[in-house]
């Protein structure tokens, strides 16, 4: 377009200075002139009209262009397997954290039960037509800065296979091999979160979920 641009203005040049040099001259190429001012004109709208062109193409291609998948444990449609390792990192209010985090093993039901209660006999039992889930997870910090990252199983929740994100409301129990603690750069941990679901739901869980450090695993 700079190309055309420049051959344009130079052809203007060239035809003013005929016209200042040469007076007959310029009255015989005035026709000439006319006329290609008039090409120069109608090559103007034709370049409009195919940016135009192209514009909407590029539009459409766009539209109809899947769009790229997400790295697996990066979203709810693309969560990581049991076994599966997903980094993930965050930059904001809180600092610059990067770790890895893996799912590692799935308790449920009655057999998380039995775990739960053998505990602490004062846990409370899961509500009728619920049941209770251990996940376990291991993080291990890549890079933070502040130097630490707190965990807890608030970190985590379970997600529905119908899509809505369990409220763990006032649940706290007291279970073995508990993944709360705070974790230092290159330090690693492994250890359960606990969840209360619908007793016949096989739920996803995501940790910090919403935050640009989320990760999604399914069973």
């Amino acid at each position: 377009m700079k190309q055309r641009k420049i051959g344009i203005t130079i052809a203007s040049i060239a035809c003013a200075a005929l016209i200042t040099t040469s007076p007959a001259l310029a009255a015989t190429a005035k026709p000439t002139i006319a006329s290609l001012e008039r090409t120069i004109a109608s090559l103007k709208a034709t370049i409009t009209q195919r940016d135009k062109t192209i514009a909407s193409l590029k539009t459409q291609v766009a539209k109809l262009s899947p769009p790229a998948p997400t790295a697996i444990g990066k979203s709810h449609s693309n969560p990581a397997p049991l076994g599966t390792k997903v980094t993930v990192q965050a930059d904001d209010v809180n600092g610059f954290r990067n770790y890895n985090v893996t799912l590692t093993n799935v308790i449920d039901g009655d057999a998380a039960w039995q775990i739960i209660h053998a505990a602490n006999p004062y846990n409370q039992a899961p509500q009728s037509g619920m049941k209770y889930i251990l996940a376990s997870f291991k993080v291990h910090a890549n890079k933070l800065n502040p130097d630490s990252l707190s965990l807890s199983s608030t970190n985590f929740k379970a997600v529905s296979k119908s899509g809505f994100t369990y409220d763990p409301g006032f649940l706290s129990l007291d279970i073995p091999n508990d993944i709360r603690t705070v974790l230092y750069q290159n330090g690693d941990v492994e250890g359960y979160a606990y969840f209360e679901v619908n007793a016949n739901d096989t739920p996803m869980f995501v940790m910090n979920q919403g935050f640009a450090d989320q990760a999604w695993f399914h069973q």
